[in-house]
């Protein structure tokens, strides 16, 4: 494809002015309104003035149109619907002998002993920001939980000989599956686990993950949240994205590779459309998943980004 193909495919609306101006707007009311606390009008601002063309800035405002934003008040209503509704739901169909279905919330604030450990989703060399930690602090403080009920994972074969009843692997964000298999793995949980009931509950799931996992690690249950599923790929024909009546998922693909390489954004080749493809315009207040593409979160010579990592 010669180097200008991608911009002659990717067209600008007529309407495309208007649009834009619109969407400024919305995004100003979500910010006044806290909608979309933590992310500054500057840093809207700034992201939107790497893109200079109207191709580039109608591009952006697509893109911007589609982005799912959870700042912390919205992540901590996940936490209230994982374990309000999600494992009240999983425990139903996949019950723990002796622990209520409808009260495994108050169990784990309770001073008396519940059986149920929760585990943060993390490797031994992770530093104290990686999500898993954070969200096990987000959890213990919104729920009130006793901290002596949550565990490193070195602790599970201990836990796991003294009778434990339920393991809960908590994090943020289940994309591909591929860091919980790293995860499951580096703990040898295969034989760690033995009979001891355990789910794996971060508050947002990619069905990729989901299905993912139950094919390689189906001693876990697994639930979340909100689950995503393949419309939310802005490059898939299941996106609306750039179904504007001139465009396409393929030139709005086209079109982003090109920015990739005029900004100089260097990712990981894996990383290119978000971690395995997936194509995501998805970020919490605290961090951005891998999933999410760079244009959103990686920095270039001649780019800032939008989001943190």
């Amino acid at each position: 494809m010669p180097p200008n193909a991608a911009e002659q495919l990717f067209q600008v609306p007529s309407n495309w002015e208007s649009y834009f101006q619109a969407l400024q707007s919305r995004i100003a009311n979500l910010i006044d309104c806290q909608v979309w606390t933590g992310i500054h009008p500057t840093a809207i601002d700034s992201w939107l003035a790497n893109f200079r063309t109207p191709p580039e800035q109608y591009f952006a405002a697509r893109i911007l149109d589609e982005l799912i934003y959870r700042s912390e008040a919205q992540t901590l209503a996940l936490v209230d619907q994982l374990f309000l509704r999600s494992l009240p739901d999983l425990l139903l169909d996949q019950p723990i002998s002796g622990i209520s279905a409808n009260d495994i919330r108050h169990a784990l604030s309770s001073k008396s002993d519940p059986g149920i450990r929760i585990v943060p989703v993390v490797h031994p060399s992770d530093p104290p920001t990686k999500s898993g930690y954070v969200i096990v602090r987000m959890i213990q403080r919104h729920l009130g939980i006793d901290t002596r009920w949550i565990i490193q994972p070195s602790r599970i074969p201990k836990v796991v000989k003294r009778g434990i009843k339920a393991l809960l692997f908590v994090d943020d964000f289940l994309g591909t599956g591929t860091q919980f298999k790293k995860f499951f793995a580096a703990y040898h949980l295969a034989s760690a686990l033995g009979t001891t009931w355990a789910a794996y509950v971060p508050l947002a799931a990619h069905e990729t993950g989901v299905f993912d996992l139950h094919q390689k690690c189906p001693k876990i249950h697994v639930t979340a949240a909100e689950f995503l599923d393949h419309s939310t790929n802005i490059f898939s024909g299941q996106s609306g994205c750039f179904n504007d009546g001139v465009n396409t998922w393929e030139t709005g693909k086209h079109f982003y590779v090109r920015l990739k390489r005029k900004f100089q954004i260097t990712s990981n080749r894996q990383m290119v459309y978000g971690f395995g493809k997936l194509g995501l315009v998805y970020a919490f207040a605290h961090g951005t998943p891998n999933a999410c593409i760079p244009l959103l979160w990686c920095d270039g010579r001649r780019f800032t980004r939008l989001l943190s990592r």
